[in-house]
């Protein structure tokens, strides 16, 4: 069995900002970028949702931020082309909210199925006393 690695190189939300007198630009890196590891000077790499930054820590090194496996400690969407970090965001909500509810899910069956146990070996006793 093959486990993909979650790394920033990967992930859907590795972009570059661009600060000027117009406002702050978000863009996600192309594929050149990702291939290269590295972006033009007038553009600070980071996470779009704020894991890591260079413009808050220029002295991170963006290699180690590319290629650290992160596993489950950020917000991981694989990259896909055409999706916007919006978009994107909206699909991680989506994707929490179904593994909460199949946790919930798990949960309910767990206690019902204690409570049938418990049920079960109440009225074992019960009809164990009225034999006797």
């Amino acid at each position: 069995m093959m486990f993909r690695v979650r790394s920033c190189r990967t992930c859907h939300f590795l972009a570059k900002a661009h600060v000027d007198r117009t406002g702050d630009f978000i863009f996600s890196w192309s594929v050149e970028d990702r291939a290269k590891g590295a972006v033009e000077d007038f553009y600070a790499a980071e996470c779009a949702e704020g894991v890591w930054s260079t413009r808050i820590d220029p002295d991170l090194s963006i290699e180690e931020m590319l290629t650290m496996n992160r596993k489950r400690n950020c917000f991981y969407i694989r990259k896909q082309e055409g999706m916007s970090f919006p978009a994107a965001r909206k699909l991680l909500e989506f994707r929490e909210r179904n593994r909460r509810s199949k946790r919930e899910r798990m949960t309910l069956w767990a206690t019902v199925g204690a409570v049938l146990v418990a049920l079960t070996s109440a009225a074992i006793s019960v009809a164990a006393f009225f034999q006797d």
